[in-house]
């Protein structure tokens, strides 16, 4: 479908683009990457009046670091940025997690997480990790500008706390604290998919080895990053051991409210959650900033499984291939069924013995058929030109004239 006629604005300043949103009012949207937008469009599910395209302001697609450690992004800064940038993956690998997960790698590159977050879609992963992370969002209009805390920035499904003149125009993630350790998990039917469950997760320890904060914040359990304030309090003062994690991740499903869908029922959503909340609690304290503070290391949960007393299942080994006659373990003896082996023979024998390959059961058609059987050994199939060469060997050991070679 196409979408319903609107006006088509190009400023080339925030200011001329805020200047446009205050006179056009509500029913003008700012267009950055446009992946959700777009497509709501086309379907007619919304039908803005006027479309004011900021992809020109370069000024919003910066990413800088405080000096108090504090990172901030642009409204323009691509998903792919959060992936690539060495100083993103260096100040908050959950970051870089979270958006390897949104959707595909197209998307990823035109999508901006000012447009993701502004969208508010309760299954997104970013506004969750914003929530857990304790980001603020700095709006700006023509009256000024006012940061607001990312967990009171969400206000319910696809809505925002911003006002009908303002833009998102960054976002600002403080620095992780010592020995913090973080975790981002979710499950989708496809990769791609939006998540059935998703939680991102974050742990700080005391030097005794004890939690001192926590946060477990979800996608797709509310109609916003649902906070799961309470069950994560029950890790504070304690060690973590999967006893008290089975514990945290039961109390936070409990207290959650998923929709429930056609792929996914509540009662399942909140049993994803039970266990990616295990997982990721248990992954965030592998990867503590004093020991691993990078993502992608899938031994931190086998270590961390085993630090906590829970034994861990072998990891999967395959058979070793059978060697030859010779001992020789390279030289596997490999056969195909008797119907491949027959067909190859059919294919490419060309009145010749290559590639004939015979079994019981196609010597038994044989027989049955009238025809007469060949015992010959079962062998792997080789290119017709190599048999014809040894055929040329064997016809001059013989004294015979050799027949020509055709490698057609």
């Amino acid at each position: 479908m196409k979408p319903a006629p609107f006006d088509y604005h190009l400023p080339a300043t925030i200011e001329e683009a805020l200047d446009l949103k205050a006179r056009l009012g509500g029913e003008a949207r700012f267009l950055a990457g446009g992946q959700s937008l777009v497509p709501a469009m086309n379907f007619r599910l919304a039908r803005p009046s006027a479309l004011i395209d900021i992809n020109g302001l370069m000024e919003l697609a910066a990413i800088d670091e405080g000096s108090d450690g504090e990172l901030r992004l642009g409204a323009l800064v691509r998903h792919r940025d959060l992936e690539r940038r060495p100083e993103v993956a260096r100040r908050h690998p959950l970051l870089r997690e979270a958006a390897a997960q949104v959707a595909h790698p197209p998307i990823r590159v035109r999508g901006t997480i000012g447009g993701n977050l502004a969208h508010a879609e309760p299954a997104s992963e970013l506004p969750s990790v914003m929530v857990a992370l304790g980001a603020r969002m700095r709006a700006r209009s023509l009256n000024g500008e006012r940061w607001i805390e990312a967990r009171e920035f969400f206000t319910g499904a696809l809505s925002t706390a911003l006002r009908d003149d303002e833009l998102l125009t960054e976002i600002a993630v403080p620095k992780l604290p010592p020995r913090t350790g973080t975790c981002f998990l979710e499950m989708a039917r496809r990769r791609g998919d939006f998540a059935l469950m998703g939680v991102a997760a974050t742990i700080t320890l005391d030097p005794r080895r004890r939690c001192i904060a926590a946060r477990l914040v979800y996608c797709n359990a509310d109609d916003r990053p649902f906070d799961a304030a309470a069950a994560a309090a029950t890790l504070i003062g304690k060690r973590i051991a999967v006893a008290t994690v089975d514990a945290a991740a039961s109390a936070a499903a409990r207290a959650m409210r998923p929709g429930g869908s056609i792929h996914a029922s509540a009662a399942f959503q909140r049993h994803l959650a039970t266990t990616l909340t295990r997982r990721a609690v248990l992954e965030a304290d592998g990867r503590r900033s004093d020991e691993c503070p990078t993502p992608g290391n899938h031994n931190n949960q086998r270590r961390a499984l085993s630090a906590h007393g829970r034994d861990t299942a072998p990891a999967r080994r395959f058979p070793a291939p059978r060697a030859a006659a010779d001992g020789h373990p390279c030289r596997v003896r490999r056969s195909l069924p008797a119907v491949c082996r027959v067909a190859a023979s059919s294919s490419f024998g060309n009145g010749s013995d290559a590639g004939e390959t015979w079994s019981a059961q196609a010597n038994g058609r044989r027989a049955s058929s009238g025809l007469p059987i060949r015992n010959q050994p079962t062998r792997r199939f080789r290119h017709p030109g190599a048999d014809q060469q040894g055929q040329q060997s064997r016809h001059q050991a013989a004294g015979k004239e050799p027949r020509p070679v055709n490698h057609l």
